[in-house]
This record gives C-alpha cells, sequence and structure tokens, in this order.
C-alpha cells in the first residue's frame, strides 16, 4: 500500500482572469497554471504549495513547462512565489495576484453614510440560491434604479471629496485608491459600482496603518501599482 501512488484531486472548473487572455506575453499554458494555483488557494488550506509534478498533473502538461510558466506569470507580475530558504530552493507558496470579485450589474450599495441601502421590496439584499442536480442558480438582486442608473455627473475630484468626507476609515482608502487608479467614471451610478466593488476588502484593511498599506503598495509593483493591481492584491502582501 505504501508504493500506491497518492491521488491528486482535479478541479471541477478553473477560472482565468481576462486580463491574461488581453496580455499578448501570456500562453494558454500559463492561463491554466494560473487556474490551478488560484484553485488551490481556495482549498481548505487558503494556499498554494503544491509543487510543479502535482500542477502539471492537473494542467495536463509537464513539469518543465509548468516552471517556465511560473517564470513568465512572476516576470508579468502575475503571481509571486516565497521560498523557505535564501538560496531559493525550497518554494514555499505560490500566491496569485490577481483577485476575483463579482460586480453585480444592479447590487445594493453602502454609501458614505455608512447607510445599508435597502431595495423597495424591504429587507438586505440576498441571493436566493436554487440547488438542483449540484446546480446552483443565483436569484438577481434588486435594487432600485436611482443608484446604479443614476446619471448625475460626478468626476473623481468630486468622488474623492465625497469619500473623504466620511468619518469611516475604509471609505476614506477607496477614495484614495481611486485618486491613485483615475478610473474615468462620469456619473453617480458608475461611481456607486466602483464603490461597491471595493468594501469588502477596504473593510478588511482599514485596521491597517497608512505607514503598512503604503509599505505593502511599494512592494506590489513600483510607484505605479495601482494603476495596474487592485485593492486585493495590497492586502495579500499585508497578510504575507
Amino acid at each position: 500500500m505504501d508504493n500506491e501512488p497518492k491521488k491528486i484531486f482535479t478541479p471541477d472548473w478553473l477560472i482565468t482572469p481576462y486580463l491574461l487572455f488581453e496580455d499578448n506575453r501570456i500562453t494558454a499554458i500559463e492561463r491554466t497554471v494560473f487556474g490551478v494555483i488560484y484553485w488551490y488557494e481556495r482549498m481548505k488550506d487558503g494556499k498554494c504549495t503544491a509543487g510543479n509534478d502535482t500542477i502539471a498533473h492537473v494542467a495536463k502538461s509537464t513539469p518543465g513547462a509548468v516552471q517556465n510558466a511560473l517564470n513568465q506569470l512572476e516576470k508579468c507580475g502575475y503571481i509571486m512565489r516565497t521560498y523557505k530558504d535564501a538560496s531559493r530552493r525550497t518554494r514555499k507558496e505560490i500566491k496569485t495576484l490577481i483577485a476575483f470579485a463579482k460586480v453585480p450589474p444592479r447590487g445594493g450599495m453602502v454609501p458614505p453614510t455608512g447607510d445599508t441601502y435597502v431595495p423597495p421590496t424591504g429587507g438586505q439584499n440576498k441571493n436566493s440560491d436554487i440547488k438542483n442536480n449540484n446546480t446552483v442558480a443565483a436569484t438577481p438582486r434588486t435594487v432600485s434604479k436611482s443608484k446604479y442608473d443614476d446619471k448625475t455627473p460626478m468626476l473623481l475630484d468630486d468622488f474623492i471629496v465625497w469619500c473623504n468626507k466620511s468619518p469611516q476609515r475604509h471609505i476614506n482608502l477607496i477614495g484614495d485608491y481611486a485618486a491613485a487608479k483615475k478610473p474615468n467614471f462620469q456619473t453617480k451610478g458608475q461611481w456607486y459600482a466602483f464603490m461597491d466593488r471595493y468594501l469588502r476588502v477596504a473593510r478588511r484593511l482599514s485596521p491597517f496603518t497608512d505607514e503598512q498599506i503604503e509599505g505593502a503598495a511599494k512592494k506590489v509593483h513600483g510607484a505605479d501599482w495601482m494603476t495596474r493591481w487592485t485593492l486585493e492584491t495590497v492586502e495579500k502582501f499585508l497578510v504575507a
């Protein structure tokens, strides 16, 4: 029994960000390897410690091709490898540097006042899941059209001032992130969606000091990191 090969579980799905499809430097095997790493990060351990042989088995490739893929993904800034020793011979973990977040076209959000928006039907927004034969169907959330469909003009500077007026630190952080990233949104509805996208991670970042967040930001990609990465990327470095 001891000589029997260890069973390697495989995923039902692999998730790959579209950014990797847009990047001409990234090949199909590199996208697959990224998806395998991300899958491992969502398992019980919450991190990818798999060796190249294991990743190759899941990706239907070879250890050598996996090593080349990891080198390219890290070179392009999509993953980060940590090691147990200074010689970088024994790998400790592989971390993806792109976070996934599903942002519904219409969904509840928390304005700078901190009040949770409640739709006209009453109660907090909740997804109703219908399970049948291992299939989950999510019922779209219902919200007022006066939020995401709000066409009232609002530019970047207006949004930053709006966030800075909030007494809540996580809202301030979203404003700081907008100031650094400079998205070209023109209406309140667009900014509502932007805020909803980053509310959760901003709340998780709020206990950290400005110095800690700035230090993690510098580790990501130099002075222009926020034009390429997200608040979730910074969070990964803070909790590393």
